[in-house]
């Protein structure tokens, strides 16, 4: 496989959002990280993990025989959260020099920085970017495509609106979906 280099933007960590993420490890067992803004104890929390357990139990995976769990609960603390961030992004990149990928954090918190960053990934070969949902760029998306498109980096981005503004792909969850469920909350 070629070496790729990805460059995952993290401006700031959404605390409140629930973040799991997984890995394929060289051996049978896989390895899933769950990234919680709540407290463990928190019945959201609760739920939200039993609804994970239970959605991978009946696609056949069973927590301590074929996959393991690794839990981070920042319950609410900002600076927790950044931490468990950072140190779950140097995990990936870990694992992906496993698999001939080399990947590299970049956190920007304004236009400028994500201007840099883009522009320096412009000069690799072979480059690609993987946008990740923070407030921070969220709020530069129309700048995150235009560089992108500007240097040429073929990007990922997280939510289908992104693509839709011309970004060249995005995976991830479909917000309107997220917005049209939210409608029994507001009763």
């Amino acid at each position: 496989m070629k070496r790729r280099e990805f460059i995952a933007m993290l401006g700031s960590v959404a605390a409140a959002w629930p973040f799991a993420a997984r890995s394929q490890q060289t051996t049978a067992s896989r390895h899933v990280g769950v990234f919680m803004g709540l407290a463990e104890t928190d019945p959201f929390t609760i739920k939200y993990v039993q609804a994970l357990r239970g959605g991978l139990e009946k696609l056949g995976w069973t927590e301590d025989q074929n996959i393991q769990f690794i839990y981070r609960y920042a319950a609410g603390d900002p600076d927790l959260a950044r931490t468990y961030a950072v140190d779950y992004l140097r995990s990936v990149e870990t694992v992906a020099l496993t698999h001939s990928v080399q990947a590299t954090l970049a956190p920007v918190h304004n236009s400028d920085e994500i201007e840099n960053a883009i522009a320096a990934l412009g000069h690799e070969r072979g480059g690609g970017l993987i946008v990740l949902p923070s407030a921070p760029i969220t709020a530069q998306i129309e700048h995150v495509i235009a560089a992108t498109a500007r240097y040429r980096i073929p990007a990922v981005y997280p939510f289908g609106s992104h693509a839709k503004r011309g970004g060249l792909i995005a995976y991830g969850v479909e917000l309107n979906d997220l917005f049209r469920q939210a409608a029994s909350y507001a009763l």
